[in-house]
């Protein structure tokens, strides 16, 4: 039995809600069939003047299978999670909630992988830096030195590290340029980021140029935020062009880098 779709059809089947809208008088889709499979409901979409329907929209999936455009409800999973599933999801959940704290950083350090793709910046930082995680649960940690916070085709810079001084932190870095590549006026991106419960992050985007070969800031000395991993990288004056970021390590105020 076919239902043609005029307005608005609300279905409420087995605890499950679809409802499809459209516009005018003509049909934007019909509903060939419903029916449910261990408590999931699932129908069948067919005469799509919308073109194709693909992905997830809230506990719905819709997907093609067999020639059809399948929508269907998702369901709950009572068994165990494997070991494997544990592992992921919590360096899953610990990716995103430092990649998030940094999310500003990442607009300018992905923005270029991003350009002329569907996906935005940061979904482009997520998907690179998922793998980056080490151990088993429950002791997942993200593994901050293979981390990327600018991604880019701008030469990566040489000789970079960090060295603690009496009151404040120095970044140095070796200034020749690469013909074409890099320039003298490339300007300097710092960022320190201080993990923990409450994630910190300090961004440095100042005046600084590449030509510099230098940089001293201070850094908080709060009891909370004692060490810090910082990475550093260069952008095009026209911000046109970036460098893939250098880790410099972890640093803390009673040690240089580890």
């Amino acid at each position: 039995m076919i239902f043609n779709v005029y307005l608005v059809f609300v279905l409420y089947l087995f605890n499950s809600l679809l409802i499809v809208k459209i516009q005018g008088k003509t049909p934007l889709i019909s509903i060939h069939s419903i029916f449910h499979l261990n408590k999931k409901v699932m129908a069948i979409v067919t005469n799509s003047y919308l073109g194709t329907f693909s992905g997830r929209i809230g506990n719905m999936v819709i997907y093609p299978l067999g020639g059809q455009i399948v929508a269907r409800t998702i369901g709950i999973s009572y068994k165990k999670a494997t070991n494997s599933q544990l592992n992921s999801r919590m360096a899953l959940k610990k990716m995103n909630f430092f990649l998030q704290d940094i999310k500003g950083f990442l607009k300018v350090g992905f923005e270029l992988e991003a350009k002329g793709t569907s996906a935005n910046a940061f979904n482009h930082a997520f998907k690179y830096n998922r793998k980056h995680v080490t151990g088993t649960f429950p002791d997942i940690a993200i593994d901050y030195a293979k981390i990327l916070v600018t991604k880019g085709k701008m030469p990566i810079v040489e000789k970079a590290k960090a060295s603690l001084l009496t009151d404040r932190l120095k970044v140095s870095w070796d200034t020749q340029v690469i013909n074409g590549q890099t320039h003298q006026d490339d300007q300097v991106l710092l960022l320190a980021y201080f993990p923990g419960e409450n994630g910190k992050t300090r961004i440095f985007t100042t005046s600084v140029r590449r030509s510099a070969g230098t940089y001293k800031f201070n850094l908080n000395r709060s009891a909370r935020m004692r060490n810090a991993h910082l990475y550093l990288s260069f952008v095009s004056d026209d911000y046109k062009s970036i460098s893939d970021s250098v880790y410099l390590g972890e640093v803390s105020w009673d040690k240089v880098a580890k």
